[in-house]
């Protein structure tokens, strides 16, 4: 258990650094392959909560989770009625599963053992709120790690 706590923790600046140069891809190691982040929707509804944080972030806090959006570093769109039909969303439980088979896929593919990192770092998210009756904003989010 402590051997896969030092590589977690010797693996982990890894993971974090060679995440950031594109946000549409990761890689698992700094020279390994770059793999194109999956998109995943989830939708803001009134279960969710909301927070603007300084004038730079927004805050979404959906099924426990917190969902940051940075007006710095993502963008903010806009979809119609029609755009909004087409997007198959998911709850946060779904995410995690997703975030999981992504990763085992990925370490199965690259011929390395390691467990799932605790950051959050390889799918694409974006948060939809509902604007009016017929236009949503589409937030692109970091999904950020918390201990509950």
């Amino acid at each position: 258990m402590k051997v896969l706590f030092i590589c977690y923790i010797l693996l982990f600046p890894v993971i974090s650094f060679s995440q950031q140069e594109n946000s549409n891809i990761y890689r698992l190691i700094q020279e390994g392959k770059a793999y194109q982040k999956p998109v995943r929707y989830i939708l803001f509804d009134q279960d969710s909560e909301k927070a603007e944080g300084d004038l730079q972030t927004i805050s979404f806090i959906i099924g426990n989770e917190i969902f940051k959006h940075n007006k710095n570093l993502f963008k903010l769109d806009t979809l119609n009625i029609k755009e909004f039909d087409n997007i198959e969303f998911r709850s946060v439980n779904q995410l995690r599963d997703d975030e999981y088979h992504e990763h085992k896929m990925r370490t199965k593919e690259e011929g390395i053992n390691m467990p799932p990192p605790f950051s959050h770092y390889n799918l694409k998210i974006f948060v939809v709120e509902k604007l009016n009756c017929k236009n949503y904003l589409r937030y692109e989010v970091e999904w950020v790690y918390a201990i509950p």
